[in-house]
């Protein structure tokens, strides 16, 4: 936890953070370790422990887990090491993004009909990539695609 969760003008800019904190809990355990809680608190989706000497887990719940598709999707675990940050790939899970990153990244095997059978199996179409096969290739690119002049490599 922060030194001063009340004070703290993060915790009222970001509005998941400032909707969902436990002002009392929170500032009971200024100081402490996020475990000390015994929940997560809000700041902590938000990377509220970046750079944190100390490591921590994160729970993550589907946020489509709500829909009878993902319903049986079970919470993951996130562990963040000591100094380091969770990241969220927002530019390549993007359906917007999706064809031009699968080209600019050579990603093989990179489905569109994937992406609308799990479309189809949701109800809606989201913002963000659906299929598994899709995510994993579109977040994470190997040796063979990374090069200076993309976005996954800065040059040297």
């Amino acid at each position: 936890m922060c030194e001063d969760p009340l004070g703290n003008s993060s915790c009222i800019l970001l509005k998941k953070v400032g909707e969902d904190r436990d002002d009392e809990l929170e500032a009971a355990h200024a100081g402490e370790r996020f475990e000390a809680l015994g929940a997560e608190p809000a700041c902590l989706a938000e990377r509220g422990g970046f750079l944190s000497p100390r490591r921590h887990v994160l729970t993550r719940k589907h946020p489509y887990g709500h829909t009878d598709a993902l319903r049986a999707v079970s919470d993951t675990l996130v562990d963040v090491p000591p100094f380091s940050v969770h990241g969220i790939p927002f530019y390549w899970l993007n359906q917007e993004n999706a064809v031009e990153v699968a080209e600019e990244q050579r990603i093989l095997g990179f489905s569109v009909g994937a992406e609308d059978f799990a479309v189809d199996k949701l109800g809606f179409r989201p913002n963000w990539l659906l299929h598994g096969d899709n995510q994993r290739g579109s977040s994470r690119p190997s040796s063979k695609t990374c090069c200076p002049s993309s976005r996954w490599c800065s040059s040297t």
